[in-house]
């Protein structure tokens, strides 16, 4: 039995012949080796199609195929720690690491593992096969260290994988390439097959589309995943075995969160209500029958609102009040939501200067040019505390250069055509997108209102263009990950202080 964090030398070698084991784990300096992942033991596995995904790996005389290489690397980012913290007495940023890969680094996305830790992700093309390399990291506050990899066909599905952390320390990948079954399991360092593929645990035809895993709030391992058209089934990775059981009967929550109230486990799920008219966050308890509805808890607009991005329950009251960070999605800027008795709603980001629209008859043109300045918000996370909640959310400043075109628009009161000054925009200056991390907590001043008070804000160097932003919330640590073009191209993980 491993103890958790540590990972079993011998699955590693030097290169695809040695048999020298190596790793590292990533703390403040240095740089890790790289390292290729041999099987312990030679053999083939017959891969059965089952409901079940634990059991043993039989094995043949037949020898492995060529093991893979790792491809990616997370490197002690010192520079962007100073320069994201230049000017701090006390910093809430406590390091940075950058993902470096020899090749194209594709869908990086973090997942939630027990005890406050994160696990790291990113695809990449196999060496020495064609096919997909799935690699994994551990994310501690101790250090951070490589901790798997996979290979997979290449069928060109264009699906990432998903990790599931286990409380002892190892990862186990669910990959689904396509929209179509079958799932499959991969166990932690996983035997290759004689053509180079790692050899799943378990084949599972029955998995319309696989959801992703959580974390519970008592530090349990999940899975969860639709079985025939709406249907959802989850999977717990309990101390004395594993749990299959229906979480959702006939409601599309293609996305959950889990909660713990006053010691019991909770789920929420957003979904549209006819009956309210409505989008709303829903709650219920995790162990209720799966075709028990769910209690409405925030109300997120109409049919066209936001996709929440995360959602707590916060400890203001009785235990049904919701807060809900949407999605920046489809136009929709990111927005905090709160509902009943505290209601709340914000969209972050926004115009912070703004340029005085011209009259038609001063003339358009002969309005002179205005700079404006905007900032772009991207949703971070969530986290409930006894007197608070804590949000994190990045804006990205950015000036435009303003200037007016005479146009017309119809007014329906006079039934004809109006003129109208329209800005049009010429130069662009971005500036670095900055995290900004608040409280939100009952307005003294205000009944049955909350008030979002910034606590802190830091630059993080990289600029909006092309950006991706995913994050893990872990007792006292903000995971963040990020993707960005500008002004260099780098994924980074950001390790935040969340008090």
């Amino acid at each position: 039995m491993l103890a958790a964090g540590c990972v079993d030398l011998s699955q590693f070698d030097t290169d695809a012949t040695s048999t020298a084991a190596t790793t590292s784990t990533t703390t403040t300096t240095g740089e890790p080796s790289e390292t290729t992942l041999a099987p312990t033991t030679t053999g083939t596995t017959a891969v059965v199609t089952t409901s079940s995904d634990t059991g043993e790996q039989p094995t043949t005389g037949a020898p492995p195929g060529p093991a893979p290489i790792q491809r990616c690397q997370l490197i002690p980012a010192l520079e962007l720690r100073e320069a994201a913290c230049a000017g701090a007495e006390d910093c809430e940023i406590r390091g940075v690491m950058r993902l470096g890969c020899d090749g194209a680094a594709f869908y990086p996305h973090l997942a939630a593992a027990p005890f406050g830790d994160a696990a790291l992700y990113v695809q990449t093309q196999a060496v020495p096969t064609f096919g997909i390399q799935h690699e994994a990291f551990l994310l501690t506050a101790q250090g951070s260290a490589f901790a798997d990899m996979w290979v997979t066909e290449n069928t060109f599905g264009g699906r990432s994988g998903e990790l599931m952390p286990r409380q002892d320390g190892q990862i186990e990948l669910w990959f689904q390439d396509g929209q179509n079954p079958p799932t499959i399991l991969y166990p932690p360092q996983a035997e290759i097959d004689p053509e180079g593929y790692s050899i799943p645990t378990a084949v599972r035809d029955d998995i319309q589309w696989f959801l992703g895993t959580r974390t519970r709030p008592d530090d349990v391992p999940m899975a969860y995943f639709t079985v025939g058209e709406a249907d959802i089934r989850a999977l717990y990775d309990l101390p004395g075995g594993r749990v299959e059981q229906p979480l959702i009967a006939g409601a599309e929550a293609w996305t959950i969160w889990l909660h713990e109230v006053a010691g019991a486990l909770k789920m929420s799920w957003s979904q549209f209500s006819a009956e309210l008219d409505g989008t709303y966050l829903f709650v219920r308890d995790l162990e209720a029958p799966a075709d028990q509805p769910g209690a409405p808890l925030v109300r997120l607009g109409d049919f066209a609102a936001g996709r929440p991005r995360t959602a707590v329950i916060s400890s203001f009251g009785d235990g049904s009040h919701g807060v809900v960070m949407t999605e920046r999605d489809l136009g929709e800027p990111t927005r905090l939501v709160a509902g009943e008795p505290w209601l709340y709603e914000e969209i972050l980001g926004g115009v912070t200067v703004e340029c005085p629209t011209p009259t038609c008859a001063g003339g358009c043109g002969a309005a002179p040019p205005c700079v404006e300045s905007r900032a772009e918000a991207w949703g971070v996370g969530l986290q409930n505390g006894p007197e608070v909640v804590r949000t994190w959310h990045l804006e990205c400043p950015h000036e435009v250069s303003l200037t007016w075109q005479e146009d017309s628009y119809f007014d329906i009161l006079c039934l004809c055509d109006k003129c109208r000054c329209e800005a049009q925009a010429g130069e662009i200056v971005e500036h670095p997108c900055e995290l900004v991390a608040s409280t939100l907590a009952p307005d003294p001043n205000a009944p049955d209102t909350l008030l979002r008070t910034e606590t802190w804000r830091r630059p993080l160097g990289f600029e909006r263009s092309e950006l991706v932003v995913d994050a893990v919330v872990g007792d006292d640590t903000l995971w963040l990950l990020t993707r960005s073009t500008l002004p260099d191209a780098q994924i980074a993980v950001w390790i935040v202080d969340t008090e």
